[in-house]
Order: structure tokens, then sequence, then C-alpha cells
């Protein structure tokens, strides 16, 4: 009779096996910043193409301007057809920089283009202009809104249902986490509200505001963040004016780089974000560096799988 372990054994051999198939049936195509494997010739240069012009469109929307080319290219292997959609991004942050990109997309071909591609992009765009991770909630929020419109519909019903009936997660405790929670009901709690408030806080004052606020969250906590960049004094206030928008809003819309312009009072001198933006922007434009730089600290590895929709 053969054993649990036995079981457990066979299994993940023949799902490697199938990897090693899988790989060595595919084509390989190479792009400027993308080496995509797939099962088709055509369908890599698909992915690897509208990755770029992902990369282009996402870097505009979210820093104000493209990213120059990568050290070296993502690698990304693209398994597509009736499998579950899901993708994965793996990157390496070490003294300053954020390198090894590496990405995985499944299911079928429409989805992957037009959903998982630019989501697990934004990951990527994020990470080139904090060179740090970023709580889950509003890494996860900024990809989700890249999205497709059914899915961002889907996500935005998740959070009207969530506050009608008392289950959301209470903001304070949403900003501060680092790490998807444990249940996966609250997981998919995380990416819808996170979606949200990342949508309510970019139609308050645009994408560098935004940008800028949690680069100041880090530094000086969230509640001078909230104060300084929305003018609540507790995140309590801003939690309530989040889910009457949320309660209102038809969808979480899309908002381009820079929204109507919005002013914020400092030691009674009045700031445009935008100035304090421009710096940030050029210094997220410096090209990634290999592993290895001399006097380099501890590299840490970045994953972000997306838990909603477990892969293969």
């Amino acid at each position: 009779m053969v054993s649990d372990r036995g079981r457990i054994l066979s299994a993940l051999t023949a799902a490697v096996l199938l990897v090693q198939f899988e790989y060595a049936l595919a084509a390989t195509y190479r792009s400027e910043n993308f080496q995509v494997t797939a099962a088709s010739a055509l369908l890599a240069q698909r992915v690897a193409l509208t990755a770029e012009e992902f990369r282009r469109e996402l870097a505009v929307r979210w820093l104000g301007r493209a990213m120059p080319r990568w050290a070296a290219p993502c690698r990304v292997m693209v398994r597509s057809g009736q499998l579950a959609a899901g993708g994965a991004t793996t990157f390496s942050f070490q003294s300053g920089e954020v390198f090894g990109w590496r990405m995985t997309l499944q299911g079928p071909e429409s989805e992957v283009l037009e959903s998982i591609l630019p989501h697990e992009l934004t990951h990527t765009i994020l990470a080139c202009r904090f060179r740090r991770p970023l709580p889950r909630w509003a890494d996860e929020g900024a990809a989700t809104l890249a999205e497709s419109t059914a899915e961002r519909r889907r996500q935005h019903e998740l959070v009207r249902q969530l506050l009608r009936s008392g289950r959301r997660i209470r903001l304070e405790r949403l900003l501060a986490m680092r790490e998807y929670p444990g249940d996966r009901v609250e997981i998919l709690s995380l990416y819808a509200q996170g979606a949200s408030l990342v949508a309510f806080l970019v139609e308050q004052g645009g994408r560098a505001r935004f940008l800028i606020f949690l680069e100041d969250a880090e530094r000086n906590g969230w509640r001078t963040a909230v104060l300084e960049h929305y003018g609540r004094p507790s995140i309590a206030l801003l939690e309530r004016d989040w889910a009457a928008w949320a309660s209102r809003s038809s969808m979480a819309r899309t908002v381009g780089w820079r929204a109507s312009r919005v002013r914020r009072r400092s030691s009674g001198v009045v700031v445009d974000d935008t100035v304090r933006h421009s710096a940030a922007t050029v210094r997220a434009q410096s090209p990634s560096i290999p592993a290895g730089r001399p006097g380099s600290r501890r590299r840490s590895i970045w994953r972000a799988p997306d838990p909603r929709r477990p892969t293969r």
C-alpha cells in the first residue's frame, strides 16, 4: 500500500516532469525588457510586446514618464489554456536597488493579457519607484486597478458587500499590513479594499500625491501622513469618507498620473506636491544593478503572488 508521503512525492515528481515537458516544447521571444517563454512563438511574441506597451503606459501613469531599460530582462513564463488564471512576480531588493525580475502568468490568453499581465507589471513599476517593499494593500490595490473593467467591477461589488455586512478590515489595521493575512476571506478583502482605497486616494489628489503619501507614511506614520496629504485629522475620519465614497461610487475608476491640482498647507506654507514628485521620479529612473555590487547589504527577495487565484 502506498503511503501518504509516497503519494505526495509522486505528485511532486509528476508536477516537476510536467513543467520540464512544457519548457521543452515551449518557444522563447526576447524584447527589450522581457524574455518570454510560452507554448508557441506567436504567443511568446505577443506577451512580450504587450508587456512592453503596458510597461510604458503604467510607468507614465504612475511615475509621470517612461522608465529606462532594465539592466537585465524580466523572465516570464506563460502557461495558457484552461487553467485557473493567476500570476506571481519575484524580484530582489538590495542596497536601494531592485533587480532579478521573474514572472509567471497562467490562464486563458485573454485574461492573461488583459488582467494578469498589467497587474504583475504594476508591482514592478512601484518597486522601481520605492526600491523597498510596500504595504500589501497599496501594492495589490494599485495592481488590481490595472486589471480589466470586468475585474475592477467585481472587486468594487465585493467592497460594497463588505461595507454593507460590516465585515471589512478596519482601516487602521489594513494600512499597517505588510503581509497577506492568513485567512482567505481576509485576503479577498485586502485586494478589494486596497483597490478601492487606492482609487479613492488617487481621485482625491492624483497619483503623484498618493506615492508621496506612502513615502511619508513610512517615515512619519500613517496618522501624520493622512493629515498632511488628505486633510483628515484621524484614520477613522479617512475611513468614514472612503466608505461613503465607495458606497455611492459606481466603480473604482482609473485616474491619470496627475489629477486636478490639489495643494496642501504645511507649516503655514502652501506646497505643490508635483514639485516634490519630480525629484522622486528622477531617482526612480536610475537603472537597476545586478546582485553582488561591492559594499552591498543583505539581499531580500520580494514575492508578489496572487492568493486570489491559485496557480497550478
